[in-house]
């Protein structure tokens, strides 16, 4: 049986971010801290094209080691809901390895801080980057 990884602390370690027209371009590096576990550092980018506040799409890549992971998500925006924003997935994939799964036609809330398509208001704070969802 595999044992599930808790973390117990996640570090952006760099980042940096480059903006054109209708894109915006995003790499760092993250350091994540498991319990009773070696830590790990993972190298990201996010590419976003389109408008944010309207019809976009997201890709993200993270190396982790040897394992390089693609994720590419059309996505529409919606709007504000207080201090959330309400976006419809259209398509795309989520997970890692062997325990992804297709989304489509999904909406999520996504906090205020952690949705700044552009141009970046803030660095993410510690321990809560958007960029890593597995």
């Amino acid at each position: 049986m595999t044992q599930s990884l808790k973390p117990k602390s996640i570090k952006l370690l760099h980042y940096e971010e480059k903006k054109d027209n209708k894109q915006v371009f995003r790499q760092g590096v993250t350091l994540i801290e498991y319990e009773g576990q070696p830590s790990k550092i993972i190298q990201w980018s996010q590419l976003i094209e389109g408008d944010p506040f309207g019809d976009h799409e997201i890709t993200y890549r993270i190396n982790n080691g040897s394992e390089s992971i693609l994720r590419s998500f059309k996505v529409k925006y919606i709007g504000k809901e207080g201090d959330k924003h309400r976006i419809l997935i259209k398509e795309g994939v989520s997970g890692c390895g062997t325990k992804t799964k297709r989304i489509e036609n999904k909406e999520v809330l996504i906090p205020d801080k952690l949705y700044q398509p552009y141009p970046l208001q803030q660095k993410s704070e510690e321990g809560k980057d958007p960029g890593l969802c597995c």
